[in-house]
């Protein structure tokens, strides 16, 4: 019908994707940090993974989301339990 209004969307505030955030940034710094705080290589960790390096490589540099239970494989790896990480991590934040 010529004049008629479409009826607005009711859709949330946009919000930034995580992976874009400043939080996301650190958690993954503080990842990188404790695999070489372990003196564990990105090689090393693909081979206990069963992973190519690249996947850590990815992960690292931002280029591969990482999730939770790819976290928890990680830390497992590393030798840091996960809740471990996650209050280094809030700790982190905090400052």
């Amino acid at each position: 019908m010529p004049g008629a209004r479409k009826p607005q969307s009711k859709r949330a505030p946009a919000r930034t994707l995580s992976v874009y955030r400043d939080e996301y940034r650190s958690m993954i710094e503080l990842l990188k940090e404790i695999r070489l705080e372990s003196g564990l290589k990105q090689e090393d960790v693909a081979a206990k993974l069963e992973v190519q390096q690249t996947f850590v490589s990815k992960i690292e540099i931002m280029d591969r989301r990482v999730d939770l239970i790819e976290l928890r494989d990680l830390c497992a790896v590393y030798g840091v339990p996960l809740a471990e990480f996650v209050t280094r991590l809030e700790t982190r934040l905090k400052t």
